[in-house]
């Protein structure tokens, strides 16, 4: 089977973000609900264009989202519009975006 092409290939970026709440999420849960929420933002066609992946980077309120480098900025929002998850209220904060999760992880999740 051939490789795809790098000009073919679909380019990725990866966003660092924080969520900032007065009461301990469960990682597992809090992953699921983010992403549930993110669909019913975006709508489960751009979602799935978006190529959303929560990655499993989750510590201490800090986590990496791999999406599509089309849809980036449509996802920044969509993390900005959730306000609550697991019934408490959250504030999620995104720290940065980088193009590859090597230099996210040196910069944003120390």
């Amino acid at each position: 089977m051939k490789k795809i092409m790098p000009s073919l290939r679909e380019k990725n970026r990866y966003i660092a973000y924080t969520i900032k709440t007065s009461k301990a999420l469960n990682e597992k849960n809090a992953k699921k609900a983010m992403y549930d929420e993110i669909v019913r933002k975006l709508g489960e066609l751009e979602a799935a264009k978006a190529s959303l992946l929560i990655l499993d980077d989750f510590k201490e309120g800090k986590g990496i989202i791999k999406v599509n480098n089309k849809y980036k900025d449509k996802v920044i929002s969509a993390l900005m519009l959730i306000n609550e998850l697991e019934g408490s209220n959250v504030n999620i904060e995104t720290q940065g975006v980088s193009g590859t999760i090597k230099k996210l992880r040196r910069k944003f999740t120390n």
